[in-house]
Order: structure tokens, then C-alpha cells, then sequence
């Protein structure tokens, strides 16, 4: 019979699983980035968004809803739909100079007024946001095409982070990466 007990021991196998497949992330670096390259791509994605929500009702938005399973955006903050897509850092070169890339797929600008990005660096997490017109002049500038399910933007070893930083959006304290205007 199984039990609880089971569940968890596979809880558990599975994360180390996870880990397995971004041995460059560590909890010394940062342990937030870490727990979530160790959960599947469906919890990593549901737990970002309900931090992001959560983001914004800390700095006062008004949060009417959070799309369910049909949704089309993740929530409703002060008359505004928001996109919220999250990527893990990939690493490419694993040699002397080793660098990231990022997948942000399933985008469809005519769903939501501004979109998200959450890039789940190996040393933390970096979040920009981005209007609707920000992502149609990225889509035109760099010519991408749409699949079935929306759009897809990459972020190879010469991009920069998109967007504007969503903590100085939300007023909340900076993060001082770099980024690349609107």
C-alpha cells in the first residue's frame, strides 16, 4: 500500500532529478533560484506567478483575478492584464566562458496590457516588464515569426534583459541590472 511516506520519497527524488539537469545553479548562490530549478516547469511556473501577484498587491495594486485554467493572462492588477513568463537560465559554453540563455514562449501580445518576464538566473532573479507596444516593437524589430501557440522570445549571449525593472515599477526596492529600454 502506498503512503505519504511514498510521496514524499518521490517528492524528493524528483527534486534531486530536477537538479540534476542545472548542476550550475547552487543554494550558496542564490536558494531561491535553486528550490525552483528543482520542481517541474508547471509548479516553477504557477509558484512565479503567485510571487509576482503577490508583488503587486504588496505595492497597493488592486488584484481583481487570477485566470484559472482556461485563462488567457495570469491576473488583473489596477484595470490591466498581466502576463507573467519565466524562463531558467540555460548554460551554453560550458568551458572557459560559459554564458546563459533564456526561452520565453507562449507569448500572445493581443492577450494582456503588460507582460512580465522573470529570468531565473543562477544568482537570482531578475523581473522586467514590458507594455504591449514594447513587445509588438521587439516582435517587428526582430522579425519573429508566430507559432501555433503565440510567440517566442530568446535571449542568446549578446542580449540584454528586456524591459524596465519591476521593482522601480512597483516602487518597490531596485534591482540594478542592467536593461535595455522600452
Amino acid at each position: 500500500m502506498l503512503t505519504l511516506k511514498n510521496l514524499t520519497s518521490a517528492k524528493k527524488f524528483l527534486r534531486k532529478m530536477y537538479a540534476k539537469d542545472y548542476p550550475y545553479y547552487s543554494p550558496e548562490q542564490d536558494e531561491l533560484s535553486y528550490e525552483l530549478c528543482t520542481i517541474s516547469n508547471t509548479e516553477r511556473s504557477d509558484s512565479v506567478e503567485v510571487m509576482v501577484m503577490q508583488m503587486f498587491e504588496q505595492s497597493g495594486h488592486n488584484i481583481y483575478k487570477m485566470g484559472g485554467n482556461n485563462k488567457r493572462y495570469d491576473l488583473w492588477a489596477n484595470d490591466e492584464k498581466i502576463e507573467i513568463k519565466s524562463s531558467l537560465a540555460r548554460q551554453k559554453n560550458a568551458g572557459k566562458n560559459p554564458y546563459y540563455t533564456y526561452s520565453f514562449v507562449d507569448i500572445k501580445p493581443e492577450c494582456f496590457d503588460r507582460l512580465v518576464l522573470v529570468y531565473i538566473c543562477p544568482d537570482g532573479l531578475k523581473l522586467r516588464i514590458l507594455t504591449k507596444r514594447a513587445v509588438y516593437a521587439r516582435i517587428s524589430g526582430k522579425k519573429l515569426k508566430r507559432g501555433a501557440a503565440g510567440y517566442s522570445i530568446y535571449h542568446n549571449k549578446n542580449s540584454k534583459m528586456i524591459g524596465q525593472d519591476l521593482y522601480s515599477f512597483l516602487g518597490l526596492t531596485s534591482d540594478k541590472s542592467s536593461v535595455e529600454s522600452e
